[in-house]
């Protein structure tokens, strides 16, 4: 997967996720890529992990 200085700041906010949740999203991530290819401009994660909000329920 090619990253630009923007994908790679972007990826940085994963590390707010457990690294289990995070290998899940990369992975996720690169299925789409394989599958879709070009017609991907990004991925946005959604949500309170997203956003460094989360309790123990999410």
């Amino acid at each position: 997967m090619k990253q630009t200085s923007s994908n790679a700041r972007n990826l940085e906010k994963l590390s707010l996720l457990k690294t289990e949740e995070r290998n899940a999203v990369l992975e996720f991530a690169d299925l789409l890529r394989e599958r879709f290819g070009f017609l991907i401009k990004e991925l946005i994660l959604f949500g309170s992990k997203a956003r460094g909000e989360s309790d123990q329920e999410s």
